[in-house]
């Protein structure tokens, strides 16, 4: 169980550390249109990989109530970061359209929001390690001193 928690950290851990340098000054429109396309693809596995940690806890018996409320929490964040990515994904696309290089002030703009939603977003899927992190503490036995671990 340890090692799925540690593979959702993981993931999470790459879902943003691609977001500082989505922050960062692009060389181009296409540019930051990659970046947008691959920060969208990293979210889309994000929760599900929460989700099967999840699945896995209440298939053992656990109780995953507190789990399961920072997940809707963080479906919620996804949804919201998806739509403020969709929306700079289409301003981009009709800027790189319009054979535009630089940013304008709306995609500056669009960027700034798109960037909040992804750390709100961040702090939620947080929460949800967090919270199955006490799931998971609550059913490992602590270790007795003097045995190896095993």
């Amino acid at each position: 169980m340890k090692k799925k928690l540690t593979i959702g950290a993981l993931a999470l851990a790459l879902l943003f550390a691609g977001s500082s340098a989505f922050a960062a000054k692009p060389a181009s429109l296409p540019e930051l249109k990659g970046r947008v396309v691959s920060v969208s693809a990293r979210m889309e596995s994000v929760l599900s990989r929460f989700e099967a940690v999840m699945n896995k806890a209440e298939d053992k018996g656990y109780d995953t109530a507190n789990a399961q409320e920072a997940y809707d929490a963080s479906v919620a964040k996804q949804v919201i970061a998806e739509a403020e990515v969709d929306t700079l994904k289409s301003m981009l696309d009709a800027e790189i359209a319009d054979g535009a290089v630089a940013p304008t002030a709306e995609i500056k703009a669009q960027i700034k929001d798109t960037i909040d939603a992804l750390i709100a977003y961040r702090d939620s899927v947080k929460e949800l390690r967090d919270r199955l992190k006490e799931v998971i503490d609550a059913h490992t036995p602590d270790p007795v001193p003097g045995e190896a671990a095993v």
